[in-house]
């Protein structure tokens, strides 16, 4: 293959067939990030060795089985043109390094003064599907982090040692990722508050784990303002193929009672709106019970409207309400 020059954005596209390396505002993750006034440039490339090398080299079967790289879009795409131009531009980063990143840190450049024009923050994240030591990220011999010193990196890895680049550059921040596999590793991090990591959960993300303070990790991909020492709860997201989240070793299923835990006030409430609703309708001249059930929806006590509306409570009308619902007593 002939060496590749770059020269413009342009001349890069016409060059190589691929419209662009990197962007904003390129997945519903990303797009988040803007509501907290931050625009974040990421480079998205093939995952694992899809692409003929491998990129995520400590990615565990489960992981690239789930992996985001097939979900959203990409999960749609029956011509498969993502795939291919994420494989292309994973060859370009292997076989056209030099060409790869001038046109990587022009788009930069191009974003930045974007992000400074609307009143934006600017971050970067280069592995949005890969795991590629990012001090590889050279323009000229220097990484980026030090081209960049006033602009925010961040990433998610499962290779432990990436975590002390951080001691090394101020500007990079990293989260480490559970695979399913390293756990202990995941314990240390966070028993010792030495970071935080990521863990995907299957349908909803409990408050805690294994002890362990769980955060929403999908209000926005901003990780550099989390707190270290806690688990970033992912929720899911459906692939291409069907996947047996119960039985897999990456995502972690979630009982009927940790969803129970989970939405208990949510719950609580919906049933204290059940009981008022129903009061209201079959006994709406009686102030005194109304305010009653309102004031202890959440200890339903029937004997004492027994007494005080005896007659009523005998009639058929009420008996055919009260057998369609379910009281929850705390």
């Amino acid at each position: 293959m002939n060496k590749l020059q770059f020269t413009t954005l342009k001349n890069a596209v016409k060059q190589s067939g691929v419209s662009y390396i990197g962007s904003v505002s390129s997945s519903a993750k990303i797009i988040k990030n803007e509501k907290f006034n931050e625009l974040t440039y990421i480079i998205y490339l093939a995952p694992s060795d899809l692409s003929g090398y491998n990129v995520c080299p400590m990615a565990s079967k489960e992981c690239r089985n789930a992996c985001l790289h097939e979900s959203g879009h990409n999960k749609i795409d029956k011509s498969n043109r993502i795939n291919k131009a994420r494989i292309k531009k994973t060859e370009l980063f292997f076989q056209q390094r030099e060409f790869f990143m001038d046109w990587v840190y022009a788009e930069i450049k191009r974003y930045k003064k974007q992000a400074e024009k609307r009143g934006m923050k600017f971050s970067i994240r280069l592995n949005g599907t890969s795991d590629i030591e990012p001090t590889l990220f050279k323009v000229k011999g220097k990484t980026l982090f030090e081209l960049l010193p006033n602009v925010q990196f961040y990433d998610y890895t499962k290779v432990p040692k990436r975590m002390s680049l951080m001691l090394e550059y101020p500007n990079y921040d990293v989260t480490f990722s559970y695979s399913g596999h390293n756990w202990q590793m995941t314990k240390d991090l966070l028993e010792n508050g030495l970071g935080r990591v990521s863990m995907v959960f299957d349908k909803n993300i409990p408050e805690t784990y294994e002890g362990y303070k769980v955060i929403d990790g999908d209000t926005s991909d901003l990780r550099h303002y989390d707190e270290w020492g806690v688990i970033v709860g992912l929720k899911f997201k459906k692939v291409r193929e069907k996947i047996d989240t119960y039985n897999s070793a990456f995502i972690i299923p979630l009982t009927y009672m940790d969803m129970v835990k989970k939405n208990n006030e949510r719950m609580y409430e919906m049933q204290k709106d059940i009981v008022t609703n129903l009061i209201n309708s079959i006994v709406p001249k009686f102030d005194f019970a109304f305010n009653f059930v309102i004031n202890n929806s959440n200890k339903i006590i029937i004997e004492f409207l027994n007494k005080k509306f005896d007659r009523f409570f005998q009639s058929k009308v009420y008996q055919n309400e009260v057998n369609k619902l379910e009281y929850v007593i705390k």
